[in-house]
């Protein structure tokens, strides 16, 4: 289809369907504004595809899957879209509303760490390796996962270019393992931030799921059903101001701190240790690793017992008992985590404010930090009622438009195709 075609298909009832199955919502403008910019950008084409790919939340397991255990995890309706022709040259011209556009050359040398072109020819790279087909497209994009947010908005852009890699130059769509993978290697190895899978695989799974990293190559997903809204209560992220984008050492502390105290225990990472191990060792490893380190360990074994109660609640269909469950993973992220508070402004805590100011006006909630940390961001699953009220505490104190809801999304990547 062209782009005029895409704008008219935007406006039918079978995009209307497809709209309220991605985001909830029938509303076409998204889709009628991606075409225009596509033009904006490259000119009218032909051959225009159309993909997304999603944000995600984490509701349990907060800095558990880089030492291979488990976290609780969801795809969101918030994603990247994107408006794509293939080219022949082996380029990626990519430009993103409101960014610097892209240009990388697959063919050519890496581009610089810290840069959206770095993860673009480290998913390239990662697939090649393995065996997969990638090529040069032009593509705009527009997205509604705000960075900085701690919803993903990298995970969400390696998940649309493998997505993109897939069905433009492969027989069949990547498997989303491979997409996640593929996601976490650029994200290490070009971008440079040592994250989990965890982000990666939400996004690329879609729905709900229980994640076992136990083998980080091979992680164990278990579907879960569940709907805030079939249970009378709202999920959202509340941004309060501050953001992660510069605080990649304040993340990478946390899992070289966990490493370091498994290392001491003669194991590679906690999952391969115990609480007892850490309890039973507490004066050699506080020597050895410093009182932080040892907190934030004992707390993954804490976070990991939590997290197996909200996957078994959510299996048996037992919702009362999720706020209680994700409470205490914030409280554990706040006291023994410590990954609220910004150490580079000790003047900024949004989140620590939002914490006290939530639990205070709407007992009947649960929040917790949400995602890597530090960067201001909280999750919160507020009853029904209590919205209104609570929200407008949260407009006061961060200003309005600082909370987004949030519904669960069932598809990870796909390509969006006409009457389908």
């Amino acid at each position: 289809m062209n782009t005029l075609q895409w704008k008219q298909y935007a406006q039918t009832s079978a995009a209307a369907r497809q709209l309220e199955q991605l985001y909830g919502s029938a509303d076409p403008a998204r889709w009628l504004e991606l075409p225009a910019y596509y033009e904006d950008q490259f000119g009218p084409a032909d051959g225009v595809r159309l993909f997304s790919a999603p944000g995600r939340a984490e509701l349990c397991g907060n800095h558990t899957d880089h030492q291979q255990g488990c976290v609780v995890a969801l795809a969101v309706h918030l994603d990247t879209l994107a408006a794509v022709t293939p080219r022949a040259d082996g380029v990626v011209r990519l430009h993103s509303r409101g960014k610097r556009p892209c240009c990388v050359d697959l063919n050519g040398p890496a581009p610089r760490a810290g840069s959206a072109d770095a993860l673009i020819y480290g998913v390239a790279l990662w697939l090649r390796r393995q065996g997969y087909a990638v090529g040069g497209f032009d593509a705009a994009t527009v997205s509604s996962v705000p960075t900085g947010s701690g919803l993903s908005s990298s995970a969400a852009f390696e998940n649309l270019v493998a997505t993109v890699f897939g069905y433009l130059y492969n027989p069949r769509p990547l498997p989303p393992l491979t997409k996640a993978l593929a996601g976490q290697w650029a994200e290490n190895n070009c971008f440079g931030k040592p994250c989990g899978l965890m982000d990666q695989l939400a996004s690329c799974s879609g729905g709900v799921s229980f994640m076992d990293f136990a083998d980080p190559q091979q992680p164990v997903i278990t579907p879960l059903t569940w709907s805030p809204e079939a249970d009378g209560r709202m999920l959202c992220v509340v941004k309060t101001g501050g953001s992660h984008a510069d605080l990649t050492d304040q993340y990478a502390a946390i899992p070289a701190e966990m490493r370091a105290v498994a290392q001491a225990l003669g194991v590679p990472v906690l999952s391969a240790a115990d609480k007892r191990q850490v309890e039973q060792n507490l004066p050699a490893l506080r020597a050895q690793c410093g009182d932080r380190a040892v907190l934030r360990a004992l707390n993954y074994f804490d976070e990991i017992e939590r997290t197996r109660a909200l996957a078994d609640a959510l299996a048996r269909g037992d919702s009362e008992a999720v706020p209680a469950i994700l409470t205490a993973s914030g409280n554990g992220s706040q006291c023994w985590l410590q990954n609220v508070s910004n150490s580079k402004d000790p003047s900024f805590d949004g989140v620590g404010l939002a914490l006290y100011l939530s639990k205070s006006v709407c007992p009947g909630g649960a929040f917790r930090v949400h995602g890597g940390g530090f960067g201001g961001t909280v999750l919160a699953l507020v009853p029904a009622g209590d919205y209104a009220p609570w929200r407008q505490t949260m407009e006061q104190a961060f200003g309005p438009g600082c909370c987004t809801p949030l519904r669960v999304r069932r598809q990870g990547g796909v390509e969006i195709t006409p009457n389908a």
